[in-house]
């Protein structure tokens, strides 16, 4: 059968002379541009190249010349061609299409040649060759005969050869080794004929623009760490251009694909996994450019803060003569102050999790005998008065001047904390409600120069939280310090005893940052003689705004409670709560999450009987050890209830409006065996389940890492 002599198109191959490439990058007259990477040994990756009508104006001849340059990310050879028709997108004739044979530029390798395209879509084959290498290729697709690098080929470029030709200097170095397009080391007749065979060429491409950037706006970055759970790229490039992005650290993860926007900026979120995160952003045109950016990112988990409980913190000098400074000191330093060993294992948990104390994981020592947070006389369930200003001062008037302290110097040294964690142990519970439940919670302050912004709160957990207070916080409100402290009673009141009695006599006196204790302080104004009830509240105002707010208080047979008493009705409890209902604490909706855990198989004080007379024993200021109540004396005797609450805060004060309510989490924790009370389902653990001793149950602890945003 006669073969057809119907002219096929192919793609026409010249060989360039055997001699080294020059080192030149994208070279003048560079219209396209192909990034890509390395495929496995002997595999090829293959480039669709779009040389339509739509992109080109062809020569006389019909076709187009360009040159094809490759490099490699590690400086190797590539093995580049033969050019094909895509058989994706064109007609194929009823036998396969065979390339035309391609000379490849040798001592420098595979890196250079020249394709006569004509109209239509061609894949371009790239590899790394039989060698198991890795990394990426880069192509530069140059008009050939365009050596004033204005995307056509006219006599201005042909003028510009002959001045090369004569004058090699007369150029840059790179716009001439641009038009070496034969590769032989100088402009000559051969790259004169090579440009004059494209006359008349002209490409309304342009070189693929594209590249990837961190927002720090919405994700900010600090020494190369984020702490979101999804990372603002900012893609800036050739208006229209595809892109995909690629988390590649991350198994199975999203994808996100787009158009650039037409002002050439589109921004994207791309999830990202706890530690390095390798992204990968790649953009592609019509013709068939692609251009692939990188961003290395790590993620470091939520911030983490620990407030601990009222007598959590102790001073850091635990000599006599540490001890002598802070009871005769009040409002002390938060450089002086540290935890005490029960908030150990906590931190090594967490620590063993991957928080770094310092970047990650920060506690909160405070003063717990300063009042906790300022109450502004309206019962609404705001602290109005609290603001991000306030909160953040450096004289520390209330405890929650600590954490403020704490949390400005959070955000202040590192740029990628704008949310946190927080553990609230005990009476640390309330300071975080107290945080959350004002208008500091987010809020801007000053520091220097600088306006910084309080960081919200991602995940709150509390911890044997006293969300209705604490019934026998109203004996030591008393001056009746009997178990007030638990096994640390005696310590305390012989270190308190002398102070009292120095300032009683006028020759102690006690600086505050919120009150100066002296002998005129505790003038009792009936009997005009000192008053170790006065001197006990100023001493610790932090009692009375822990008191219950609930009917604790039995008078006559009659369950009260104190809430309307001048001068010791719990102030700050009465603001915090005013607004909740059954199941309903709308303050929680503030919050990402929230979670509260405790212990309930302890026995408890939940109730205090008011007793008149003899017949029960006071630890006041000023002596030694309990006394016996006298005649006429008002007392209160406190009654403890079996398995209901976690010994020290009772079940109706940690539970609160809780259950219901569908924005918090409950675990509460119980000893295997003990029966639990009416209502309540416990998880047994054989740990403890005790108001402090749960910071060491590791059931506790591992759920508690669960509870952390990461």
């Amino acid at each position: 059968m006669a073969r057809s002599s119907k002219r096929r198109l192919h793609p026409t191959v010249v060989e360039l002379e055997g001699r080294a490439v020059p080192a030149v990058t994208d070279p003048t007259g560079t219209f396209a541009v192909v990034d890509g990477r390395l495929a496995l040994p002997n595999q090829a990756t293959s480039p669709r190249l779009n040389f339509g009508r739509t992109y080109f104006r062809y020569a006389s001849n019909g076709g187009i010349a360009v040159k094809i340059l490759g490099t490699a990310s590690d400086g190797g050879n590539l093995v580049m061609g033969p050019a094909v028709k895509d058989r994706f997108v064109n007609p194929l004739p009823s036998t396969r299409p065979v390339p035309l044979p391609t000379v490849f530029q040798f001592p420098a390798g595979r890196n250079a040649q020249i394709v006569n395209f004509r109209p239509g879509e061609y894949s371009f084959p790239v590899s790394g060759g039989w060698s198991n290498r890795v990394g990426s290729y880069h192509l530069s697709i140059q008009l050939v005969g365009d050596a004033n690098g204005d995307f056509r080929v006219d006599n201005n470029d042909i003028k510009l050869l002959r001045q090369m030709m004569s004058k090699p200097a007369s150029v840059p170095l790179n716009v001439y080794q641009s038009a070496d397009y034969d590769g032989s080391g100088t402009v000559t007749n051969r790259d004169m004929t090579l440009a004059r065979q494209n006359l008349g060429v002209v490409s309304n491409i342009r070189p693929l623009a594209f590249s990837t950037a961190i927002d720090p706006s919405v994700s900010p970055v600090f020494n190369n760490y984020v702490r979101t759970t999804d990372v603002a790229l900012l893609l800036s490039g050739t208006p229209g251009a595809g892109f995909l992005a690629t988390n590649m650290s991350v198994p199975l993860s999203t994808e996100i694909g787009g158009v650039v926007g037409p002002n050439g900026i589109t921004q994207i979120a791309l999830p990202i996994g706890l530690g390095s995160n390798a992204i990968s952003v790649s953009a592609r045109d019509g013709f068939g450019q692609s251009r692939e950016t990188f961003v290395s990112i790590n993620r470091l988990p939520v911030a983490v803060v620990v407030l601990p409980d009222l007598g959590g913190t102790v001073p850091k000098n635990q000599s006599q003569a540490g001890l002598d400074a802070f009871y005769g000191n009040r409002g002390v330093p938060m450089s002086q102050l540290t935890l005490t060993n029960d908030y150990t294992p906590m931190f090594a948990s967490l620590s063993a999790a991957g928080y770094v104390p310092g970047r990650d994981l920060f506690a909160v020592p405070y003063d717990w005998r300063l009042g906790q947070a300022p109450n502004d006389g309206t019962p609404d369930g705001t602290l109005s008065n609290l603001t991000a200003s306030f909160m953040t001062q450096d004289t520390p008037i209330y405890e929650i001047n600590y954490f403020g302290q704490v949390l400005a110097a959070m955000v202040a040294n590192d740029p990628t904390i704008t949310t946190v964690d927080i553990i609230g142990v005990g009476g640390g519970a309330l300071l975080a409600r107290a945080y959350i439940q004002s208008p500091a919670f987010g809020g801007t302050f000053s520091t220097g120069t600088s306006t910084l912004k309080l960081p919200q709160v991602e995940s709150l957990v509390m911890v044997s939280g006293p969300n209705e207070g604490i019934p026998q916080f109203l004996n030591p409100w008393n001056n009746d310090f009997n178990d007030a402290f638990g096994p640390s009673t005696g310590s305390v009141m012989a270190a308190l005893n002398p102070l009292y009695s120095g300032v009683a006599a006028g020759t102690t006196t006690i600086p505050g940052t919120d009150v100066t204790i002296n002998q005129a302080a505790i003038i009792d104004p009936v009997t005009t003689l000192p008053s170790p009830l006065i001197f006990a509240q100023l001493y610790f105002p932090s009692f009375r705004q822990t008191i219950a707010d609930t009917d604790f208080l039995i008078v006559g047979g009659i369950p009260t409670n104190v809430n309307a008493v001048p001068g010791t009705s719990p102030d700050l409890l009465l603001d915090l709560n005013a607004v909740n209902t059954s199941g309903n604490s709308p303050w929680l909706s503030r919050v990402v999450q929230a979670s509260a855990s405790f212990g309930v198989t302890t026995t408890t004080i939940t109730q205090l009987t008011q007793q008149t007379g003899l017949g029960g024993t006071v630890w006041p200021i000023g002596q030694p050890a309990p006394i016996p109540t006298v005649d006429n004396q008002i007392w209160y005797q406190p009654s403890t209830t079996t398995d209901v609450g976690d010994g020290v805060v009772p079940l109706n004060s940690l539970l609160s409006v809780f259950p219901n309510d569908s924005k918090i989490a409950l675990q509460l924790w119980g000893s295997p065996g003990v029966t639990p009370p009416p209502g309540v389902t416990f998880t047994p653990t054989n740990g403890p389940v005790t108001h402090i001793g749960l910071l060491s149950n590791m059931d506790f602890l591992n759920w508690l890492r669960s509870r952390l945003i990461q």
